[in-house]
Order: structure tokens, then C-alpha cells, then sequence
């Protein structure tokens, strides 16, 4: 039973609201016509509980003039001396009373039977003839960093992600059956267990399940996407559309590369996690994931010139070292001069 008609019952069982609607006592009237007058809403609930009251008091009337001249044909009976000798104070008298007596108790059942069957039928009535409830809809909250931006973000259910440069996360502001959340660039989560309720990140070609672990996926646009395993169990799978898509399950120190569509075993690096630290890692990379990195992490433009004059891959961890510092470096291991014009950076193969 919802709230309206809870409110029309309360003044049904009002007995002052009662003799207001059927003009049965002038002081109620009164009292009660003053507080309608200011509250509309008052009023409005009053005008419906009013037409209960009637419909009851409409009934009543009817069975008390029964009941009354019942009474009247049993005192007859008496006075007429076919009552076989019994007085006033005998039984025909506790007949009568006992016929009046049962009769208010059901009045009361009475009215308390009809309130109930009434609202009921409001509630039928309302619920038949109301639009149906609309989907819940949550927020969706979106968070962006540029480059040289990262970011800490508790979700809703309390997971923690940390945002790197130039990624983007979407997700409901309020979680309700499962917790699904939308990731483009690299985040590192720590999610709140809940079995009841999966969490999942949805990127552009797979998902990652969990039900509370930590982890990192890195999917940044047009580069080769991993995913990997700190503590926990996570499920990853290809989302192409395909009728038996590819998925692999990880646990803790385990990692996988999406590659054209593929998932495949990866070597698992905790430093490349380091990120979210405030460390800068460079794991076996080539000068094109290299100055990658550098654009989202010092937001500075990267201009790679001589490419076959710059050699191999570099390793390197970097927490407080300026740009410059790293470049002087990483330019000796992998022979390459640089030159920084404001913003804009430019690398240079020796040969």
C-alpha cells in the first residue's frame, strides 16, 4: 500500500474527520472545514476518504433501522404478554441487547473491511492506470586526463583506479546490477570484492571480468593492448562479435596481449605498473613506444627523425629526472642526438 492511500486511511479512522463528512457534529465541521481551507493537498485527500466515509455511514444507517425494529417487535412481543412471563430485566431484554451488541462489533469489522478493500482497490485502480515505471537510468560520469595528467578515482562500490595521461573512463554514477565501466588509454584497478555483482571494463576489442582483485589494462588507441594480473582472477575476452569468442583466465602475475583481434600469453612485468607511482618505465621498448610514452607523460610533442640510425630497445626507470635528463641518457645508449624547441621535441638517429 503506498503512501496516498495510507494517508486517506488515517482520516477515515479520524472520528472528527468522520463527523465532518457526514455533518454529524457542528464543532468537528467547523475544525475540520478551517484546516482544508489552507491545505490543498489535505483537501484533495479528504474529498476521496469523504466518499469511503458516506458509503459506510449509508450501511450503518440501513442495518441500525433493521436492528432497531427488531428490538421494537421483541419489547411488542412483551408488552403483549407473548414474551411467556418474562420481564424487562430477562431475556428478551439481553436478546435485544445482544443484537445491538453484536451489531457494533460489526460495524467495526465492517468499516475496517471496507477501508481495506478500498484501498485495495485504489491501489488496483492506480496501478492498472499508471504509466509503467521507467527504467532506471544512472549517470554516467566521465573522466579524462591529458597528457602529463594522472588521476586517482574511488568508483561507487569504493574500487580505486588510477587514471595515466591521455586515458578516458566512463562509468554509472551509481552502480545498481553489475558494475560496468568503459576504458580507453591505461588504468590500474583496485576493485572492491563482490560476488553478487561482476566487475567489468569494457575496452574497444575485449573486457576484463573480475570479481575483486587488482589489476592493469593498458589500451590505448592504435597500439598493441595488455593486460595484467597484480592479485586476483580476472577473465579476459574478445568482443567481435564472433559466436565462440576467444577469453583467457589470469591469475596473479600473469599477463596477456590483444593483438589484431588475438589473445595471447604475455610476460609479466611488475614495474610497467610502476606508472601509477609516479615512475616513469621503460620495459625493452622500441624508440616508437618510447616517445610515445614521453608525449603522455611530459605532454610535449615527439618527432623521431633517422629511424634505422637509432639502436635496439632501452630499459630505464625514471621518478624525478626532467626530461632533458632522460633524454641525454636514453641518447647515449641508443645513439641519437635530441634538440627541445618549448614544447616540441626532436630525436635524431646518429649514423
Amino acid at each position: 500500500m503506498d503512501l496516498h492511500q495510507e494517508e486517506i486511511n488515517k482520516l477515515i479512522l479520524e472520528p472528527g474527520f468522520r463527523n465532518w463528512a457526514a455533518r454529524s457534529d457542528a464543532e468537528d465541521f467547523e475544525k475540520w472545514e478551517n484546516l482544508l481551507r489552507d491545505d490543498r493537498e489535505l483537501s484533495r485527500l479528504a474529498q476521496e476518504a469523504k466518499k469511503v466515509v458516506l458509503r459506510v455511514e449509508l450501511s450503518e444507517s440501513k442495518q441500525e433501522k433493521e436492528d432497531f425494529a427488531s428490538y421494537e417487535r421483541l419489547m411488542l412481543k412483551r408488552k403483549n404478554g407473548n414474551s411467556g412471563g418474562r420481564s424487562a430485566g430477562g431475556k428478551d431484554t439481553h436478546s435485544a441487547s445482544r443484537v445491538l451488541g453484536i451489531h457494533h462489533l460489526v460495524k467495526i469489522a465492517a468499516v475496517l473491511s471496507f477501508i481495506v478493500v478500498f484501498s485495495g482497490l485504489l491501489y488496483f485502480t492506480a496501478d492498472r492506470n499508471s504509466d509503467p515505471p521507467a527504467p532506471v537510468v544512472a549517470e554516467i560520469v566521465k573522466k579524462q586526463t591529458q597528457n602529463g595528467q594522472h588521476l586517482a578515482i574511488t568508483l561507487p562500490d569504493g574500487s580505486k583506479v588510477k587514471l595515466n595521461s591521455n586515458s578516458t573512463i566512463s562509468y554509472p554514477r551509481e552502480f545498481f546490477k553489475n558494475r560496468r565501466i568503459e576504458l580507453e588509454g591505461e588504468a590500474f584497478f583496485s576493485v572492491v570484492r563482490d560476488e553478487t555483482s561482476p566487475f567489468v571494463v569494457q575496452t574497444e576489442h575485449f573486457q576484463t571480468e573480475v570479481l575483486g582483485t587488482s589489476f592493469n589494462i593498458n589500451a590505448y588507441r592504435h597500439a598493441d593492448a595488455k593486460v595484467s594480473v597484480a592479485e586476483g582472477k580476472v577473465k579476459v575476452s574478445s568482443v567481435h562479435g564472433e559466436k565462440n569468442p576467444q577469453y583467457k583466465i589470469l591469475v596473479k602475475e600473469e599477463a596477456v596481449e590483444i593483438r589484431e583481434k588475438e589473445i595471447k600469453a604475455s610476460e609479466f612485468n611488475l614495474d610497467e605498473m610502476l606508472w601509477k607511482d609516479g615512475i616513469l618505465v621503460f620495459s625493452n621498448e622500441s624508440i616508437q613506444t618510447i616517445s610515445s610514452k614521453i608525449q603522455r607523460w611530459f605532454n610535449v610533442s615527439v618527432t623521431v627523425k633517422n629511424v634505422a640510425g637509432i639502436a635496439g630497445e632501452f630499459s630505464g626507470k625514471y621518478s624525478n629526472e626532467s626530461l632533458e635528463e632522460i633524454l641525454t641518457g636514453m641518447g647515449y645508449a641508443l645513439n641519437f642526438s635530441f634538440e627541445m624547441k618549448g614544447s616540441e621535441i626532436i630525436i635524431s638517429g646518429k649514423n
